[in-house]
């Protein structure tokens, strides 16, 4: 298999859920809001390359290591990312207003699905490739990379679609991420989509963090979440 082939097969998962969740989002935010999240997800794919780039040049410089590199690195921040989850909502305290799984979530959540059944053949293609195989080469090497990225990308969707947004006391948690409330800038309602809730929130510690999350607030909600966060903004910009 050459190396084209091998490129193939770890950035095509990648490029197929960016396209679906780039069309989700902007059908539920809108565009402005979905160039705003990709604006902040470039830097993180930019690192992830440099990363790999090292990796190959330590291991020789070969380009099939680089692009296993590559899988290998976003299949562990992902894992790392969803295994801190529990301690980070931890830190949110109790709970204040449940909004629940919204539409976004639920369609994440099947995408979870249909990558979970991806990942089992392409799990099985590895297993079969391996038990075959005298000695391990890049392409059992490339097998696994795919299955441990097809499958931490999988779970991801997963918790995504499972994930609730939460007003709680100690901060809001959204997508598997915990925003303070002593973070917390303003907020506004889109004036096209009534329903469409962008939170700003003051300069991230952190380069990746974003600064805003653009949400839609079921309409028997609104009201309580307008009260909420005009009540935590009053007491953030006092602080």
């Amino acid at each position: 298999m050459g190396w084209y082939l091998l490129l193939v097969s770890v950035l095509v998962p990648i490029t197929v859920s960016m396209a679906i969740g780039y069309v989700i989002i902007q059908r539920t935010v809108g565009r402005e809001a979905t160039h705003r999240g990709l604006k902040r997800a470039a830097p993180i794919m930019l690192i992830c390359v440099i990363l790999a780039v090292i990796i190959s040049f330590i291991a020789g410089g070969y380009f099939t290591y680089l692009v296993i590199g590559f899988g290998l690195i976003l299949a562990m921040l992902l894992c790392l990312w969803m295994i801190t989850w529990k301690e980070r909502k931890n830190k949110a305290g109790t709970l204040i207003l449940n909004i629940g799984q919204l539409p976004t979530s639920k369609v994440y959540f099947r995408v979870g699905i249909l990558n979970g059944v991806a990942s089992g053949f392409i799990t099985y293609v590895a297993i079969y490739q391996i038990s075959t195989a005298l000695t391990i080469s890049t392409l059992e090497l490339q097998s696994i990379t795919q299955a441990i990225l097809s499958w931490s990308m999988a779970i991801y969707f997963i918790l995504l679609g499972l994930s609730r947004l939460e007003f709680r006391e100690n901060g809001i948690c959204y997508m598997l991420s915990f925003l303070k409330w002593d973070n917390l800038a303003a907020y506004s309602w889109n004036k096209e989509k009534p329903n469409i809730l962008t939170i700003r929130f003051k300069q991230p510690r952190f380069f990746l963090s974003s600064k805003f999350w653009s949400v839609e607030i079921p309409s028997q909600n609104r009201d309580a979440v307008e009260r909420i966060l005009e009540l935590h903004l009053i007491k953030s910009n006092t602080m």
